[in-house]
């Protein structure tokens, strides 16, 4: 392949993670491939363990996954407790803080994400030759852009309710 060619593959890899993310903030439609895994939810904290995850496998935080997917910590290790019962991350104390929990994907859990994005990136790789390098770069930037406000957007309508909740609200106990 060609250099050209690898840039047009990684610009539709950073296409479906743009689409990814939209599809999520947004509340759009459902994957095809959550036979394995029921929730959407958890498909987005394996995906994001295996974009955003360190090369030297030690993984996230739950609170980095939590703010990366613009949800609470205490969804993310509701979702990690499933995902942890399916073989598919493992959770681990954080070395330089043992309050702190890491989580990384297993080696099944990695399959599952490759599994998952394979379907799809022939069609974003083909999406990037139609509307060329410049404008597929373009639409990436602006998912991401409205990605990034529809989660803040989320965000302020849950606290708004939590507000509106009062001291029963489960998510707020301090209140």
């Amino acid at each position: 392949m060609t250099d050209s060619g690898n840039e047009e593959a990684k610009l539709a890899e950073e296409l479906f993670d743009a689409f990814s993310c939209f599809d999520r903030a947004a509340h759009a439609g459902r994957f095809s491939m959550l036979k394995r895994i029921a929730k959407p939810g958890q498909v987005f904290v394996l995906m994001n363990l295996k974009k955003k995850g360190p090369s030297d496998g030690s993984g996230l935080r739950v609170t980095e996954i939590a703010k990366a997917l613009g949800v609470t910590p205490s969804s993310v290790t509701q979702i990690v407790t499933d995902l942890e019962a399916k073989g598919l991350v493992q959770r681990s104390m954080d070395n330089s803080d043992r309050r702190a929990v890491r989580v990384r994907l297993t080696e099944e859990g990695d399959s599952f994400v490759e599994d998952f994005q394979s379907p799809y990136l022939p069609v974003l790789d083909a999406l990037v030759g139609t509307l060329g390098r410049e404008k597929s770069r373009q639409l990436v930037d602006l998912l991401t852009e409205a990605n990034v406000f529809l989660i803040d957007a989320a965000k302020a309508a849950r606290e708004a309710q939590a507000e509106r909740s009062g001291p029963d609200d489960k998510e707020h106990p301090e209140k």
